[in-house]
């Protein structure tokens, strides 16, 4: 599958429309800005092909056409008494290849970071159907965190990534890097940054940071209720941060009524229920 992802895909035929732009302002600018317009027209297309080449290597034809243009704008550069004549061929190499770009396939990257092993289910039924979608690129980064030593009064690292189920495929997050990657929307259970005094993840992945290379931060709670949210998980630093946060019903959500967050609730249900139907189903055994 390609792993061309939509936000590129969409900043791609962006740059595009703003080539055809540029193209007629050239037509109509003071000549001394002339130089400078092409070299915006070039360093569109160059970033493009290096995208595209980065992405889907195997993909040679419209890199070669983004090519052909580059070397219509040099021309162009060098011949300005022709310019009317070169620009309407240049227009006609950025439609095509604005075409090939649309037509061309693309995901989602759809980044889940659970911290406990034991918390996975609060997230699980989400990827399970995120795995199936062939729109979408799945990754699992389970983040490290500290655990808080009472008998020697210090916190110390914890990783959980060797302890998920066989058929959960964990990306090392040392290998993941958000600032490159920056994906479509991360998916995460942890609400309290640095104000829980039991365990906490690494600073680098509270939700502040995340949100700085995530498109979208959606929150799903690592537990459920018997309806009701308490008065103490009002107020967590997720909140700030987060474009959606998914519950379990209506009464959950209508105990967060005047809060600065509440439009951001959408009502879902809870992966953590879903996982007791599937098991429910599939008669999964009871331990002793």
């Amino acid at each position: 599958m390609s792993r061309l992802r939509k936000t590129e895909k969409k900043k791609m035929i962006t740059l595009l429309d703003e080539s055809l732009r540029l193209h007629n302002q050239i037509l109509n600018h003071p000549a001394e800005d002339f130089t400078e317009l092409l070299e915006l027209c070039q360093e569109r297309a160059i970033w493009i092909g290096e995208t595209l080449e980065k992405a889907v290597p195997e993909q040679k034809e419209i890199v070669a056409e983004l090519e052909n243009y580059c070397e219509s704008v040099y021309q162009l550069s060098i011949h300005r008494e022709s310019a009317s004549d070169r620009l309407v061929v240049m227009n006609r190499q950025i439609e095509e290849i604005r075409e090939q770009i649309r037509r061309f396939p693309a995901v989602w990257q759809i980044v889940f970071m659970p911290y406990k092993s034991s918390m996975w289910d609060s997230l699980e039924s989400v990827w399970l159907a995120c795995r199936q979608d062939k729109d979408c690129e799945c990754l699992v980064v389970v983040l490290p965190y500290f655990q808080f030593d009472r008998e020697q009064e210090k916190l110390i690292p914890c990783y959980e990534g060797a302890d998920f189920p066989e058929y959960v495929s964990v990306t090392g997050y040392e290998d993941y890097h958000m600032e490159i990657e920056k994906p479509d929307v991360v998916f995460v259970h942890n609400p309290y940054d640095d104000q829980n005094l039991v365990t906490t993840i690494h600073p680098a992945y509270y939700s502040g940071e995340l949100k700085k290379y995530a498109g979208k931060l959606v929150y799903i709670p690592y537990y459920v209720t018997t309806g009701v949210i308490s008065q103490e998980h009002l107020n967590l630093p997720v909140y700030q941060n987060m474009d959606y946060m998914i519950v379990q019903s209506e009464l959950f959500k209508s105990g967060c009524k005047g809060m600065n967050y509440y439009d951001k609730i959408q009502v879902l249900g809870s992966p953590k229920l879903d996982r007791i139907i599937r098991m429910t189903r599939e008669k999964a055994k009871v331990p002793d």
